[in-house]
C-alpha cells in the first residue's frame, strides 16, 4: 500500500490529502477471495497497468478479488478509482462493490476501455474496501490496483425551511446557498487543489483556522444571474467584495481571457443616477488581479439595457 500527500491550500496551516493506492502485489491489504486468478504482463493489444503485473480470471466464473483501504479518517469523504489493463477480450461488465459508512455500493464498468488509468468509482464516506467479481461477467475480468483519496468532511444536509434575514436577501439562490451554509466558515480540509483557502480567523474552540475557499482561476463571462447559478451548480457561491480583495491581495489569482473583471457580490443593489436616466439594478464588480479596482455591473436597468457579462469564481 502506497501513502502520498497533496497540498490543498497555500495558507497556514497546511493540510494534506491522504491518498491510499492498494496493488494487485500488496500481500497486506489485497486477497483473492475465490476463484482461480492469474498473474499477467500482458500482450499485444494491452494498455498499461499499475505496477509490475495484474491479475485476470482466467476467464473462468466464481472469481472475486479484495482490496482493503486503510483510510485515517472515519467520517471524511474519499473518491475511490480503480485501474485495470484494458483489451478487447475483456469484460464489459465487470462488478466493483465499495463498502464505506453507508454501506455498499456496486459499480459496473467496461474493462475493454480506459484501462491505464484510475477510474472513479464514485466518492464515498469512509470507504474501507473494495472487491471485484466476474459473476455474469462477458469476458476476461482483471483485477490491478484500487486507489482512495481524501476530499475532507461530508457537505452538510440541505435544510428546508431556513428562516433567512434581511442582511442576506431573500431570493432562491440566497435561501439555497445559506441553507447549504455556504456563508458559514470552515477549514481549510474543505478545499480542493483548484481553490485557495483564506484564513478569516482562528478559532478558539478547536485552535484551527476557519475562513472560505475560492477557486483560483476564474470561469467565462456570463450575466450575473447565470454566474450565480453556475457556483451553486457546485454547491458554491460568488464572493462578496471584500473575500475577492483580501483573495487578490494573498494570493495569484487567474482572470479569465474574457476580461479583468469579475462579479463580486451575490446580493443586488438598487442604483439611481436620474440626471443620466441611469436607474436600474446593479452588482459589485472587482478586478482579481487589481485588488483596488472595483465598479459595478448592471443587472437590469429602466432603459431594458441587457445584463452585463463579467468572469466569475466561487467560494465556499
Amino acid at each position: 500500500m502506497f501513502r502520498s500527500a497533496l497540498a490543498l491550500t497555500l495558507l497556514a496551516p497546511i493540510v494534506a490529502a491522504e491518498t491510499i493506492v492498494v496493488d494487485n502485489t500488496d500481500t497486506s491489504n489485497f486477497s483473492i477471495v475465490s476463484g482461480s486468478w492469474a498473474p499477467s504482463v500482458g500482450n499485444s493489444g494491452v494498455s498499461p497497468f499499475f505496477g509490475s503485473d495484474y491479475l485476470h480470471n482466467t476467464n473462468t466464473p466464481g472469481g472475486v478479488a479484495e482490496w482493503t483501504l486503510n483510510v485515517s479518517s472515519p467520517s471524511d469523504v474519499y473518491t475511490v478509482s480503480a485501474q485495470w489493463a484494458s483489451h478487447p477480450n475483456r469484460a464489459t461488465n465487470a462488478t466493483f462493490t465499495v463498502f464505506h459508512a453507508g454501506g455498499t455500493s456496486q459499480i459496473t464498468v467496461n474493462q475493454q476501455q480506459q484501462g491505464g488509468e484510475f477510474i472513479s468509482l464514485g466518492d464515498f464516506v469512509a470507504p474501507t474496501k473494495v472487491s471485484l467479481s466476474d459473476a455474469g461477467a462477458n469476458g476476461y475480468v482483471i483485477a490491478d490496483a484500487v486507489q482512495a483519496v481524501q476530499l475532507g468532511p461530508p457537505p452538510p444536509p440541505y435544510v428546508e425551511n431556513v428562516t433567512v434575514s434581511p442582511g442576506f436577501g431573500i431570493d432562491m439562490w440566497t435561501v439555497a446557498a445559506t441553507s447549504l451554509r455556504l456563508f458559514q466558515p470552515h477549514s481549510a480540509s474543505v478545499c480542493d487543489s483548484s481553490e485557495f483557502f483564506v484564513s478569516v480567523f482562528t478559532d478558539p474552540a478547536d485552535g484551527i483556522d476557519k475562513g472560505f475557499c475560492i477557486e483560483s482561476v476564474a470561469s467565462p463571462a456570463t450575466v450575473f444571474e447565470d454566474a450565480r447559478s453556475q457556483c451553486l451548480d457546485r454547491g458554491k457561491r460568488l464572493p462578496e467584495p471584500v473575500e475577492l480583495k483580501v483573495a487578490c491581495k494573498l494570493f495569484t489569482l487567474t482572470p479569465h481571457p474574457s476580461g479583468p473583471t469579475e462579479w463580486s457580490s451575490n446580493f443586488p443593489t438598487v442604483f439611481e443616477r436620474a440626471e443620466f436616466g441611469q436607474n436600474g439594478t446593479v452588482i459589485p464588480t472587482q478586478s482579481p488581479t487589481d485588488c483596488a479596482d472595483s465598479f459595478w455591473g448592471w443587472l437590469s436597468n429602466e432603459n431594458d439595457f441587457e445584463s452585463n457579462q463579467y468572469g466569475f469564481r466561487c467560494v465556499r
